[in-house]
């Protein structure tokens, strides 16, 4: 094989990836004090009613403490580019910008700089807050490590 033929490295972009692990972090925290939390990792991209019904959501619209969107790692990474969800899909991973179609698994994978099972890892549904950061270090060689209040994770993670 020569060398135009290897597959392409990727580079994991750390700064986006701690980024977007300090939001889910924060909002993991929003959860456990009861409050309106935008991070659902087991769902591309939804409204917080679908999660928390319409008088939670309008009440923490109106306090300033939710946006109205839940999103997982990679919604949120494909959110602050300037993607949107498309309502004319009931699959909340079909995401809209500028005329342009595309999902957010393969946007987070492009933004993040992640090969496709690196993407795999951290976008699975079933990732707590620990996974998530036990993925992320794995994947960047130990540059991202879990904030010392999640250094401990439970038994079961």
């Amino acid at each position: 094989m020569s060398e135009t033929d290897a597959p392409l490295e990727r580079s994991v972009n750390v700064p986006l990836l701690r980024k977007t692990l300090e939001w889910a972090h924060e909002e993991w925290n929003k959860k456990l004090r009861g409050e309106i939390s935008e991070w659902a990792q087991g769902t591309w991209m939804t409204s917080t009613t679908n999660i928390y019904g319409t008088e939670r959501t309008v009440e923490a619209l109106r306090a300033g403490t939710a946006c109205g969107t839940a999103c997982c790692i990679a919604g949120k990474v494909a959110l602050d580019d300037g993607w949107h969800q498309d309502g004319m899909s009931g699959l909340g991973g079909t995401l809209r910008r500028d005329g342009e179609t595309d999902n957010a698994f393969d946007i987070g994978q492009e933004l993040l700089g992640l090969n496709a099972d690196q993407a795999a890892a951290l976008f699975s549904g079933y990732n707590t807050i620990y996974s998530l950061y036990r993925i992320a270090r794995d994947i960047t060689d130990g540059e991202i490590q879990a904030p010392p209040e999640l250094s401990d994770a439970p038994d079961d993670e």
